[in-house]
């Protein structure tokens, strides 16, 4: 089987705090529950991605620390489906994500130490795996130039390319590759940022028109979507009304169902956002990041 959809990215491990409700600034509360997860933007999309895929079409290019976080790690992610062989080993710690869970709605706060993921570098692109790749997909929590060449490759090689940018880049970071990206998909606080926007249908004219992206998709959790291509701005809720438990890694579920399905059937692009909210909204049904993450054969 071919690989499909390549994903450069972060691995992060999750360390999840389920607490009854958020803390506030300066306070200290009692939590009830502790796990380990496998976390970070780059193997979120991809693991979601695979669980929807045939074995061998996604692959991650990334990197782990030399610790035993690491070998942990990729001993996991590739039970997802995940072509783990892109990911280096480098001379630090695996990336962490100590993340605080409110048992009360879902809504989570998190805080990422990058370690690794930092030390994945341009020279650790291999170029010639991008040739023949269907779809090329970037976030924000590795080098901003690791995530520029990957772009770019990523458009030599003729593949169409997605970009999450979270955590929000700088806009001047953000003007020296935004001109290789097909679809931005960003949730509402990252649109507001990047653009500086006020609202939702400011913003996705501001990105289409000062940074030439034609697709820009914007999620709003219990809301849906908003879309705006060619066409006017539309808004879609989800398919379906779920019980939400936690809503850690839900974006990055939508970003990994959007590419599968942009990888896999000529549709619209209403058509593969639908799906990828449909997706997302299953994952928030469930505890945990890449864990929460349902598989093809789950959904059928």
């Amino acid at each position: 089987m071919s690989v499909k959809i390549l994903v450069v990215g972060s691995l992060n491990v999750d360390q999840i705090a389920y607490c009854p409700r958020l803390p506030l600034p300066g306070e200290t509360i009692l939590g009830e529950k502790y796990e380990t997860g496998l976390g970070g933007k780059g193997a979120n999309q991809a693991a979601q991605a695979a669980l929807l895929s045939s074995p061998g079409e996604v692959v991650l290019f990334g990197a782990v620390g030399n610790d035993k976080n690491g070998i942990w790690y990729l001993e996991e992610l590739a039970k997802t489906g995940v072509d783990c062989s892109k990911i280096k080993t480098k001379e630090s710690s695996t990336g962490v994500a100590p993340i605080t869970v409110s048992m009360e709605n879902g809504e989570n706060s998190i805080v990422v130490v990058p370690g690794a993921n930092m030390l994945f570098t341009e020279e650790d692109l291999d170029e010639k795996s991008f040739e023949g790749i269907k779809i090329v997909v970037c976030q924000n929590e590795i080098p901003v130039c690791t995530t520029r060449k990957a772009l770019e490759l990523g458009k030599l090689s003729g593949a169409q390319t997605i970009y999450s940018p979270a955590p929000c880049p700088k806009r001047e970071d953000f003007e020296t590759f935004c001109e290789k990206i097909d679809y931005l998909i960003a949730n509402e606080t990252e649109a507001l940022q990047l653009s500086g926007s006020e609202n939702i249908s400011e913003a996705v004219e501001a990105l289409q028109k000062k940074y030439k992206i034609k697709n820009v998709i914007v999620t709003l959790g219990s809301d849906g979507f908003a879309l705006k291509t060619d066409e006017e701005l539309t808004k879609h809720p989800v398919a379906e009304k779920v019980e939400v438990v936690d809503t850690t890694g839900a974006g990055d579920s939508f970003v990994g169902a959007f590419s599968h399905s942009l990888a896999s059937a000529k549709k619209s692009t209403i058509e593969h956002a639908k799906f990828a909210s449909f997706v997302a909204s299953r994952s928030t049904t469930r505890k945990g990041t890449q864990k929460s993450y349902f598989s093809r054969a789950e959904l059928a």
